[in-house]
């Protein structure tokens, strides 16, 4: 977590992390760093995720 909020701190956008948002983060904390910061759930799909990541569409 702390690695994380290191990033957001420098500007770095786009993450995506584990498929699960960490327990003690609240619903709407989680919401606010989705909608500003663009931080993602891994799918569990890797084609999905790494055409995602690539900006490929389909």
């Amino acid at each position: 977590m702390a690695i994380l909020l290191g990033l957001l701190s420098l500007g770095v956008q786009n993450i995506t992390i584990r498929p699960k948002f960490p327990e003690f983060l609240h619903p709407t904390v989680v919401e606010v760093l989705q909608k500003n910061f663009g931080l993602n759930l891994i799918s569990g799909d890797p084609r999905a995720d790494l055409a995602r990541m690539s900006g490929e569409t389909k």
